[in-house]
């Protein structure tokens, strides 16, 4: 059947499954074919003597070596998507002179050319999944575009790839044959990975997360804030040699990586954020198991995402936790491989369990393309190397540990503010100065805040000292106030406009209401409602029908919402609908 459905792609070679991880992103490029998720791009400037022609043949000597890159994802058929393997499948490759045009003409052009290829994307089920396009700008001068799509390989890959494509390049120019490594094909993995232990993964994962029954979220300064499409920027962090090199020798006292170190800080700027001593969130691993031979040299997908939960308690130290937290990231590892959807479906939360991750490239691929062109083999010189990528996250941390570590925060813009993103980043340099001063340091007295924010908070907004009739109710007041400027606007939201007298009189019909079911002195209702006008409607009416309200956010797992309901004994609650 399958080869049937792939006639007019080529003759098929092998089938087989998908990683975890191939699935996520195939399932999320079924689900949002227009998203940039998971879209790959590196652009880097050529100068000197180049054939383009010979490069072409190197791409295509690349996809014969490498089955992923003759691959195809196919959905729909049967219960479970299939990776098919073609025996020929070409690199998508083009070659364009754009030397007649202007140096503004060709800026120009470039650009929309940039954007309109990653604007294409990649059909998963018949495109060549990798593609090179070569723009020559002037005698010898070239920029090239490389874009793939991430569920043919990681980063690792990168180098491998564009090592193997340029030695076969030098080797032809040179006429004689190219040095490289023996390959070891992919479907090696994916028959290791079916042999893994699900049930005892799923035990592990079950076990790890008992009892984390919230939502960790990172501040986005926007009020009400929804994702609506997406425009992702970054805001980049040096953290510097110096800071760098106390995170690396507090890291080597306690025997723990400087990627267990950054985790746990991290996830201590998270409670402090969300008032919690219970934070998780996303930590990408490499997922590739030593036992496989020639693995190192294995072209794929085979990283993996998996929550990475920080728990303290105020009388821990951060060495306490960082030991810990090394121990058990070592007992994650036989179970890393586990799908993330399968993980999220253990939980209450489900795909709400994590909203952002945290990734650890120990692969600089700019500076590793740059010197693609420094071999004594080498007619040109490369420079200029950029790269982007995308995943179907509104918010990643991406950690470059090099002499001065460097932490790019990635995020929507239109989720996030930008303000907000640096304030974070502010907190947590803040957080690490503190723990590598004194890592025996208590997690109570951690303190997130710059000297600039404590000001503003007690001086600033802290200064609200008022005289006001303290005997009278807010709902008295509020009353008052209707009769003084009845006309007079009294809530704003979103376009929307209450006076005084428009609020009392929805006031007073809700407390009417509410009393008729019984509210009176003080009984506990329960108020769930997003930022709203409704809410303060409910806030007042409640208020006047003699009750105290008890806010419930909507988005909280149905598990939470219902304990909280039980636990403050309301017997009625409101909503908006």
């Amino acid at each position: 059947q399958l080869i049937e459905r792939t006639r007019d792609i080529g003759e098929v070679e092998n089938v087989y499954a998908l990683t975890p991880m191939q699935k996520g992103m195939l399932f999320h490029s079924l689900m949002d074919a227009e998203s940039g998720a998971y879209f790959e791009q590196t652009t880097f400037d050529l100068r000197g003597r180049f054939q383009a022609d010979i490069f072409q043949d190197s791409l295509n000597q690349l996809a014969q070596r490498h089955e992923i890159f003759r691959a195809n994802f196919i959905s729909g058929w049967q219960d479970e998507p299939v990776q098919v393997i073609f025996r020929r499948k070409e690199v998508g490759f083009r070659y364009e002179d754009v030397r007649h045009l202007d140096d503004q003409e060709r800026d120009a052009y470039v650009q929309e050319f940039i954007r309109q290829d990653k604007a294409a994307g990649f059909d998963l089920s018949r495109d060549a999944l990798m593609r090179v396009a070569i723009l020559r700008t002037g005698d010898e001068d070239y920029y090239f575009v490389w874009s793939s799509h991430h569920i043919l390989m990681d980063g690792w890959c990168v180098a491998l790839v564009t090592d193997e494509v340029f030695e076969a390049y030098f080797a032809a120019v040179e006429h004689r044959a190219p040095k490289l490594a023996p390959v070891t094909p992919y479907s090696q993995y994916i028959a290791w990975l079916e042999a893994q232990d699900v049930e005892a993964a799923a035990s592990y994962w079950k076990e790890y997360l008992l009892g984390y029954d919230q939502q960790t979220s990172i501040p986005t300064g926007k009020v009400g804030a929804k994702a609506d499409g997406e425009q992702f920027e970054h805001v980049l962090c040096d953290l510097g040699q110096d800071l760098t090199g106390r995170l690396e020798m507090v890291a080597k006292q306690y025997h723990v990586t400087a990627n267990t170190l950054l985790q746990t800080a991290w996830g201590l700027l998270l409670q402090k954020y969300n008032g919690s001593d219970d934070a998780v969130f996303g930590g990408v691993v490499s997922g590739r198991p030593a036992e496989i031979s020639g693995i190192e040299n294995m072209v794929g997908l085979f990283i993996n995402t998996i929550p990475i939960r920080i728990r303290s308690q105020a009388e821990d130290t951060f060495a306490d936790l960082i030991r810990a937290n090394q121990q058990q990231a070592l007992a994650s590892q036989d179970y890393e491989t586990y799908p993330l959807y399968e993980i999220q479906a253990l939980t209450e939360q489900k795909q709400e369990l994590i909203n952002h991750i945290i990734v650890f490239e120990n692969y600089p691929v700019e500076e590793q393309v740059e010197q693609l062109g420094e071999g004594a083999a080498s007619d040109f010189v490369i420079s200029n190397a950029g790269m982007i990528e995308q995943t179907n996250y509104d918010f990643n941390l991406v950690v470059m540990p090099q002499e001065a570590m460097k932490i790019r925060f990635e995020y929507n813009a239109k989720l996030y503010d930008r303000e907000a993103v640096e304030r974070t980043q502010g907190h947590l340099i803040q957080l690490l100065e503190q723990v590598v001063a004194n890592p025996n340091i208590r997690v109570q007295e951690l303190d997130v805040l710059s000297e600039q924010e404590r000001e503003q908070i007690l001086r600033v907004w802290g200064d609200t000292a008022a005289e006001y009739p303290s005997e009278q109710t807010i709902h008295g007041l509020f009353e008052a106030q209707a009769v003084q400027t009845p006309e007079q606007p009294a809530l704003y939201f979103e376009g929307e406009q209450l006076t005084y007298r428009e609020l009392n009189e929805r006031a007073n019909r809700l407390a009417r209401t509410l009393r008729s079911q019984g509210v009176t002195k003080d009984r506990l209702v329960g108020l769930m409602t997003e930022r709203s006008v409704d809410m303060i409607v409910g806030m007042l009416g409640i208020l006047k029908a003699g009750g105290a309200y008890v806010p419930i956010d909507p988005t909280y797992p149905e598990e939470r919402i219902r304990y909280m309901l039980d636990d403050s004994g309301a017997e009625l609650l409101l909503t908006q609908s």
